[in-house]
């Protein structure tokens, strides 16, 4: 029944599951509430991009993605709190857009060898350990940051 342990790939795509069953719902809590529930299919979109600038610009996808999806997080912060465009509209708008710079992005690249949509989709078997240690640190972050945070998370109502 535990032969499955025995595959070093199984024990990493169980961790990383792990890692994500505890702090999706952590956050997924807080963006329903702020009707906000398009939130991570647009952040996904956005790294996409990222992927893409990186890869065009010959950088480390993974790193131009977490610095793009962190900078259009507070973009879109930014502009609910201005109330310019209601949350909803905003969201759908920055997707669809970062989808298409990106395939754009994509198509203007030469000698390009990996699936684009591997990136987007991906595989839960493909997750290294440096994976590992990464999810492992950006979740220990958002956990301490909601810790921190919670209160003023919790008070703060939708527009």
């Amino acid at each position: 029944m535990f032969v499955i342990f025995h595959f070093d790939f199984l024990v990493r795509a169980l961790i990383g599951g792990l890692i994500t069953a505890i702090v999706a719902p952590l956050v997924g809590i807080f963006l329903v509430v702020r009707r906000y529930s398009n939130m991570p299919d647009t952040l996904a979109h956005v790294s996409l991009l990222g992927v893409a600038i990186g890869i065009a610009l010959g950088f480390n996808p993974l790193g131009v993605a977490i610095v793009t999806v962190v900078g259009s997080s507070i973009g879109i912060e930014r502009l609910r709190s201005r109330r310019a465009l209601p949350s909803d509209t905003l969201l759908s708008l920055l997707l669809s857009s970062s989808l298409a710079i990106a395939l754009v992005i994509m198509s203007t690249v030469k000698n390009y060898s990996t699936n684009l949509f591997s990136y987007l989709f991906g595989s839960i078997t493909t997750v290294t350990a440096n994976d590992l240690f990464i999810m492992g640190g950006l979740s220990a972050f958002v956990i301490a940051l909601v810790v921190v945070c919670v209160r003023g998370l919790a008070r703060d109502r939708p527009p």
